[in-house]
């Protein structure tokens, strides 16, 4: 009977993390068909609108200018799991890995 309950105990466990990933897929595959209706120039308001709250945020002064890179969960296997979307003073300049990979070096020769 004990093993039972142990057997029954790993199959619910089992249950919930394969209905938790299922879950995060329906997330990721939303935001990145959100996505493709992003345009250059959109204000941080007008992403929030579409996109939704972010998963992550980092939000910086360079040069006089605001720079601020939402986050967004799009990826479940890779190195990195989120797609930054990058505004600059308020209006999206850019967005994806590649996108953030130039701009940082941007910054840094500056």
């Amino acid at each position: 009977m004990k093993q039972c309950k142990g057997f029954i105990r790993v199959a619910v466990g089992l249950l919930l993390v394969v209905a938790l990933m299922g879950c995060g897929l329906a997330m990721q595959e939303a935001n990145r068909n959100k996505m493709l209706t992003l345009r250059i120039g959109m204000s941080h308001d007008e992403v929030i609108q579409v996109m939704g709250n972010p998963t992550k945020r980092e939000c910086y002064k360079q040069n006089g200018h605001i720079v601020d890179v939402l986050y967004y969960w799009t990826k479940a296997v890779a190195e990195n799991h989120y797609t930054p979307i990058v505004l600059l003073d308020d209006e999206v300049v850019g967005w994806g890995d590649e996108y953030l990979k130039d701009w940082d070096l941007k910054i840094k020769i500056e």
